[in-house]
């Protein structure tokens, strides 16, 4: 059954780029002319109210033998037959406006200050802490791979009967573990959880649902969320929480060697016995320093490599 969201359950009729500038604080016009723009498609989306000259990221990066603009519509070629589709940033503002309905988180994922740079709340994560080590979910603690999570073959996203794609024109997939959005600033920690729960969800699949147009101080940037730059994110806060890679490269077992170097014989072989690291502690900057050293060039760069060949 495809799953799909009701736009007219959320006044529809707003963009969500009308919608950010109706709830976040308003550059200056003349802030705005020094935005560096992405490439645009020949066809631009109209976008109202003058925004087009902040939000124009249709098309960027696309294959376009696989997208086209027909009579005004987005499709996109899907085995042979062209059907209706729609970019996930078209969509955010929505989404988050239902999720919010839903319930809080009880400790709020990191974010941007624009209302479409947030996480969507997801009711089975409500209760997770990323900073206080006693409340994170129990998936952060195990240290081998138990590898008792049933398979399943996500479909393709729909909304309202439109296949929903990234900005670079590739399907979004229903992972059930991953919030409807995902803020640019997420916490590694979060994405170590999502991929533990699912070893099958990539990064790239965690970039497809963070926004383009996102903060770097108190300026409005486009940006190109890069995967080696969340592999690392996932690395550093993974080293902090003192867990390992369940799936390690040549540079996260050197890393794993030092970090064993860090836990007393005696917690090792409790954290072994019981398959988990509660026991232990998170990690001193002076430790996750050292472990760092460990042949930082075959790390989450490695990972990321790998994740990009798969994509192309």
């Amino acid at each position: 059954t495809r799953q799909s969201l009701d736009d007219d359950s959320i006044d529809a009729n707003l963009d969500p780029a009308r919608k950010y500038f109706e709830r976040s604080q308003k550059p200056s016009v003349e802030a705005l002319r020094h935005i560096k723009a992405p490439v645009l498609s020949k066809q631009p989306s109209k976008i109202r109210d003058g925004a087009e000259k902040i939000i124009q990221v249709d098309a960027v990066g696309v294959n376009k033998e696989f997208t086209r603009i027909n009579n005004g519509k987005l499709e996109y070629l899907d085995h042979g037959d062209w059907k209706k589709a729609v970019y996930h940033y078209r969509i955010r503002g929505k989404l988050l406006r239902i999720m919010d309905g839903k319930g809080r988180y009880e400790d709020e994922p990191e974010r941007g200050f624009s209302f479409v740079d947030r996480t969507a709340f997801k009711v089975d994560q409500q209760l997770w802490h990323m900073n206080e080590r006693s409340k994170r979910p129990d998936c952060l603690f195990l240290w081998e791979d138990p590898n008792q999570l049933p398979k399943y073959t996500p479909e393709n996203w729909y909304d309202n009967g439109r296949i929903v794609l990234g900005s670079d024109g590739r399907p979004l997939k229903m992972w059930r573990e991953l919030p409807l959005t995902i803020s640019g600033q997420c916490e590694g920690l979060r994405m170590e959880a999502w991929r533990r729960l699912n070893p099958d969800i990539m990064v790239r699949d965690i970039v497809a649902r963070m926004p383009r147009l996102t903060s770097k101080g108190k300026n409005l940037i486009y940006k190109d969320i890069k995967i080696p730059a969340l592999a690392n994110r996932c690395t550093r806060d993974r080293c902090r929480a003192g867990i390992k890679a369940w799936h390690p490269r040549d540079g996260s077992r050197e890393k794993e060697r030092r970090l064993m170097e860090m836990i007393p014989l005696e917690i090792q072989k409790q954290i072994v016995r019981e398959n988990s690291t509660r026991c232990f502690r998170d990690l001193t900057d002076a430790e996750i320093a050292y472990i760092e050293l460990g042949n930082k060039a075959a790390g989450p760069e490695a990972e990321a490599d790998g994740e990009i060949k798969q994509a192309n």
